[in-house]
């Protein structure tokens, strides 16, 4: 294996492990190690043990039965704008996938007894959901007076069944004086009867073409009511591509894990009701008996449920792959909450012949961090299995700590390339970044030196 490397510089700033017997990393840093030769690019199999985002959620119309298998392994709940019980075969599927179901009751007509059942055949189900945008025509088509008429015995019938409540989900509108989703959340809960102390969390629906435009006009616009946030539909609705549309949901997704008012989200939907729109949908609708295609994910599948989760308890050991996607952190957490659209590092579906997803392009002031369990204060290889379209510096630091830097080739081709960093002994967090030129990842390993 080739590698790419010109230039790599190592220093420590910091003593660790004094009494204790550890060396320091200074002494690590002197002495002369080995590490294995890859023999083939990816040496170890990807251990993808990042837990699974408890807000990544779906809409779903259950047209394709095997979607908790296809979605469950990124997708945590689910819903389908009805709170009727489901059907055995149903809900063991969905079991089997631990991937939860909630009700949602559509608007004023609703079953006491339904929502006594479903609880019943799923105890997991805690939330109830609430009427489905009630300031559209089309929809629930409610004035807030009118959502309010049946609002306080919903909430007494919820409650006594034991559900949290998710109030009314609200969009730009269709109703008349009630374009705005935040005038009639207002008058809503200026009605008599209606309490924003009995609502858990507030519904939102967009489906805008950019982030930054749900972020402003949406989402941050709600957080007055210090209330979560449940970003129950999106999608970007003018989107003609698949390519725009999983443009969009790169940006949002990266954006929700990050911002820590949104609770759950749900993706606008696994499926279509039709095949006019297949750039909405996470799984293909079964073809194989009548001669097409047996159902599958979608590339925009592939991304939903492959993106990171932001999960700032794993840490990965050293000897195995990490994929590039599954980063515990990254540059967007630093403005997700604040006014405007900061930087963020994008995520798509891979060219390289492994893994689903990689990092397409971390360049300037945009961050990755990566959690990692250092079993002994020692040299460590850190191989980068990546692409540069120009000659690129790479730098990995340890917490202030310990910092490597390197300048790679412009290279097409995906290569490993071996950067030596000294990593002190304990549960690090390693920052990585590329402040000139561009870098593409598809995984990254931490190497342990050859005794």
């Amino acid at each position: 294996m080739k590698f790419r490397l010109l230039f790599v510089l190592l220093f420590g700033t910091a003593i660790i492990g004094g009494c204790t017997g550890e060396p320091s990393v200074d002494d690590a840093a002197k002495e002369n190690v080995t590490f294995p030769t890859l023999d083939s690019f990816m040496p170890e199999e990807e251990v993808v043990s990042q837990k699974r985002s408890e807000k990544r959620g779906i809409c779903t119309n259950f047209r394709v039965p095997s979607m908790p298998e296809l979605l469950g392994s990124g997708v945590s709940w689910c819903y389908n704008w009805s709170h009727s019980p489901l059907s055995d075969e149903r809900k063991s599927i969905l079991s089997a996938n631990e991937m939860q179901f909630l009700p949602m009751v559509w608007n004023a007509g609703y079953s006491l007894d339904n929502l006594k059942t479903f609880l019943e055949n799923d105890p997991a189900s805690d939330y109830m959901l609430g009427y489905n945008e009630p300031n559209l025509t089309d929809q629930a088509n409610m004035t807030p007076a009118q959502a309010a008429a049946a609002w306080p015995s919903l909430v007494s019938d919820a409650k006594s069944v034991g559900y949290k409540i998710v109030g009314p989900a609200v969009n730009y509108g269709t109703l008349s004086g009630y374009n705005d989703p935040v005038v009639w959340y207002d008058e809503f809960l200026a009605q008599d009867g209606v309490s924003l102390d009995d609502l858990d969390a507030i519904a939102l629906h967009v489906y805008m073409p950019s982030g930054s435009a749900v972020k402003s006009s949406m989402i941050r616009r709600f957080y007055k009511y210090d209330k979560p946030l449940w970003l129950t539909e999106f999608a970007n609705g003018d989107s003609q591509t698949v390519e725009s549309q999983m443009s969009f949901m790169q940006e949002m997704v990266t954006y929700l894990e990050a911002d820590s008012h949104i609770e759950r989200y749900a993706w606008f939907m696994d499926t279509t009701g039709g095949d006019n729109a297949p750039f909405f949908q996470l799984v293909t609708v079964d073809m194989s008996s009548i001669g097409g295609d047996p159902t599958e994910l979608t590339d925009i599948g592939k991304l939903y449920i492959g993106m990171s989760s932001f999960d700032k308890d794993n840490y990965y050991p050293v000897d195995t792959n990490i994929p590039a996607e599954h980063y515990n952190g990254q540059v967007i957490e630093d403005t997700a909450e604040e006014e405007g659209w900061g930087e963020y590092v994008k995520t798509e579906v891979t060219d390289d012949f492994y893994g689903d997803l990689q990092i397409s392009s971390l360049t300037g002031s945009q961050w990755v961090e990566y959690y990692v369990n250092v079993p002994e204060t020692s040299k460590y290889r850190v191989d980068l299995r990546c692409k540069t379209y120009v000659t690129t510096i790479v730098q990995l630091s340890c917490e202030g700590t310990t910092s490597a830097i390197a300048s790679l080739e412009a290279n097409s081709e995906w290569s490993t390339v071996g950067v030596e960093m000294v990593l002190p002994k304990g549960k690090q967090k390693v920052r990585l970044t590329a402040p000139a030129g561009g870098l593409t990842l598809n995984w990254l390993r931490f190497t342990s030196p050859i005794d």
